[in-house]
């Protein structure tokens, strides 16, 4: 009598099983592009009398 209620149960799982592998569908083409993303950024001011390129001040660096 147990192998009777447990038949349906069965079969509803392995149909959810089934159905759900047949409506992943393949993935799509990604538009995405590192490099385009992590780009070096350009600097707003290229390197003045106050600031070095890396930073550092300048040979005209002041300060209050």
């Amino acid at each position: 009598m147990k192998q009777l209620h447990a038949s349906p149960f069965l079969l509803l799982t392995f149909l959810s099983i089934a159905a759900a592998s047949q409506t992943a569908s393949a993935p799509t083409a990604s538009t995405y592009d590192p490099r385009v993303t992590f780009a070096p950024l350009a600097l707003p001011e290229p390197v003045n009398a106050y600031r070095s390129g890396s930073g550092a001040p300048g040979p005209q660096y002041w300060q209050n």
